[in-house]
């Protein structure tokens, strides 16, 4: 993808992502709606104006019903929490508005085993021709003052059962949901149903190889397949689960998915008594060959629930193996040297004026002991000539590999070419073959250009990169409440960022970032705290200015101060701990604080950080809080 096409991509991610935040849902405004009207009705009745607050309660208890209609209503919603309470507001004012009827059933479900039993349920309400309506055929329910005592018979069946009792105040009705389980029937352990009575081994192999059951293992070994033959020792058909145990000879555990299992699989066994079944099991290993490559003796355990239901060795043997194919290839990189003893970079432009050319060749051990390898090269012109001598190869160089099994090792093969700059006079793209015991190991390509405008490479320079841009994410944010006459735990609230940045870089180089950054940042900020699931939103221009240390390529550390400016709040006042907190006396506040973060600029343009933000001075003068924010960012630089 081109980077006009990034950037395309990018803007309509940021449009995508603001108008998320501009929208609610039927379900969010209906909640908004519902507690609004409940937070006036909860103030008119702790005033003492119940006659006022009762009408209240049940108009949020009507905006709160209505927006169960939502379409997108989630099944995590919050209308059944805000209706208990609207309903217990109205018992708070029981009495003193005979007006209104109120009815509240405690709890919501009963669940009896299968054996019954007798729970009680709890009736608050002011009228006294309350009854229930509806029963369950299999309970019976006794009427006391308070509520009602329902019993439930024993359920002699295996599947559970539900109904509805439902409860009556004058035009009010509730539905209390009654479920009971059904009778458990024994069943035999699944690990009773078989018995094992041996296990074989075959596997496959890094040469693409495999062998039969009870052959010989060797340590190139990529995937072990067991062979298990067992009793039957059950009449119905049943799946079991197996699982399995590997441990190497140092008694370490190969581990898998599972904890504490290597692998786990399910086998059916046939519906009949049965000796001497036989069945495979899936492979498991690796196909780097790395698996199993510690010879010795391996224990194999087969567990089912729990139990250990078998135990056996297999033993796997060093592979004798030839020099060649000690090592694989994995890829190569060339660095030239030039007129003048000027030598170039590895991965760099090669120049038709190189005299000496230099492999970097990176392998793969394949064995765990150290061996002496020849390696035979092979470089052809643009023509297809092959370059050296007549003997078939240009050069050869001879290597030594490390004691050990070891993956991406490196090394520098001898340099070849001529004094005089004649050798790769010619432009265009070369071949280079890696050869051992005439068996080709590698092959790849590189290409030799003109030196221009100048006969030898033109070294890099370090500058000053600047760059503007724009950037979006995620704010989670909370505050931290110093004032001792208020108590109370707010919580972390969801909110986003948004604006632009100015970017300098010193010391770019060669497409890569230099040590040390400067970037400053014009922000617009959502962020607050939650009160009792309630949202506090703040609405900030903050200005950060970040210094950024380049650890590793575009990997950055940032740290810096901020200064805010609080453009807006809502609600405009809420209360806290019994107290009327006026937030809009907030707005216009100044705010300052440090940031400290990490993240990684990628050459493209595009930008990924996350920091933390910690606010300093207090919001006002009669309210000790200070911001803290998490912010997750995504940007572009142009």
């Amino acid at each position: 993808m081109t980077n006009s096409k990034i950037k395309i991509a990018f803007v309509l991610f940021l449009l995508v992502t603001m108008r998320g935040y501009a929208q609610q849902t039927c379900y969010q405004i209906g909640l908004n709606e519902g507690r609004e009207i409940y937070n006036e009705a909860q103030r008119l009745e702790r005033g003492g104006r119940c006659v006022e607050a009762v009408p209240r309660f049940l108009d949020a208890l009507k905006r709160f019903r209505l927006t169960r209609s939502c379409r997108e209503l989630p099944a995590n919603h919050e209308l059944d929490s805000w209706e208990d309470r609207c309903i217990q507001g109205i018992a708070a004012c029981g009495g003193k508005n005979d007006e209104t009827t109120f009815l509240i059933v405690s709890p919501r479900s009963l669940a009896f085993t299968e054996t019954g039993g007798e729970h009680f349920v709890a009736v608050n309400t002011n009228t006294s021709s309350w009854r229930a309506d509806k029963t369950p055929a299999w309970c019976t329910v006794r009427r006391r003052n308070n509520g009602l005592t329902v019993t439930c018979q024993e359920n002699t069946g295996t599947n559970s059962r539900s109904d509805k009792l439902i409860i009556v105040a004058n035009t009010l009705t509730y539905e209390v949901t009654i479920e009971q389980a059904g009778k458990v029937m024994p069943q035999t352990p699944a690990f009773a149903s078989l018995k094992i009575t041996d296990v074989r081994f075959t596997g496959k192999y890094t040469d693409g190889t495999s062998k039969g059951f009870g052959e010989e293992l060797s340590n190139n070994l990529t995937f072990l397949t067991p062979r298990i033959t067992c009793d039957h020792l059950a009449m119905e058909s049943k799946t079991v689960k197996l699982d399995f145990k590997i441990l190497d000879p140092n008694g370490r555990l190969l581990t898998g998915v599972n904890a504490g299992y290597t692998y786990s699989e399910e086998v059916t066994l046939r519906g009949n008594l049965q000796q001497n079944d036989v069945f495979d099991v899936s492979e498991w290993g690796a196909g780097n060959g790395t698996t199993f490559a510690v010879t010795g003796k391996y224990t194999f355990e087969i567990w089912c629930s729990g139990v250990n239901m078998f135990s056996t060795v297999f033993e796997v043997v060093p592979k004798s193996v030839s020099l060649c194919e000690s090592i694989k290839i994995t890829g190569v990189q060339f660095k030239a040297e030039y007129l003048g003893n000027i030598s170039g970079e590895y991965g760099r432009i090669m120049y038709s004026n190189m005299t000496f050319l230099t492999p970097r060749i990176t392998c793969n051990n394949l064995t765990g002991d150290s061996k002496r390898v020849r390696l035979d090269f092979k470089i052809l012109d643009p023509d297809g000539n092959l370059l050296g001598p007549a003997s078939g190869y240009t050069w050869y160089t001879d290597i030594t590999t490390p004691g050990n099994l070891q993956q991406d090792y490196v090394f520098d093969a001898s340099n070849w070419g001529s004094g005089n700059g004649a050798t790769f006079a010619k432009t265009g793209i070369y071949q280079f073959e890696i050869w051992c015991s005439d068996g080709s190991l590698f092959s790849t390509y590189f290409e030799v250009v003109k030196p221009e405008p100048a006969t030898v490479p033109v070294p890099s320079v370090a500058k000053t990169r600047t760059g503007i841009g724009v950037k979006a994410g995620l704010n989670l944010s909370n505050i931290i409440n110093e004032m001792t006459d208020i108590d109370f735990s707010p919580e972390m609230k969801p909110g986003f960022h948004a604006g632009i940045l100015f970017n300098l870089n010193f010391g770019y180089m060669n497409n890569r970032q230099g040590f040390f950054g400067l970037q400053p940042e014009v922000l617009y900020s959502r962020q607050g705290f939650l009160l009792d699931g309630d949202p506090i939103t703040f609405n900030y221009i903050t200005v950060p200015v970040m210094v950024k240390l380049y650890l590793y390529q575009g990997f950055n550390f940032e740290i810096g101060p901020w200064i805010g400016y609080l453009l807006a709040v809502n609600p405009n006042s809420t209360v806290i701990d019994e107290n009327n907190i006026k937030l809009s006396d907030l707005k216009g506040g100044k705010d300052a604080g440090v940031a400290v973060g990490f993240g990684y600029d990628f050459n493209s343009g595009l930008m990924v950080g996350a920091r933390y933000q910690h606010g300093l001075s207090d919001m006002a003068g009669n309210l000790l809080w200070t911001n803290r924010v998490i912010a997750i960012s995504l940007g572009w630089k142009f």
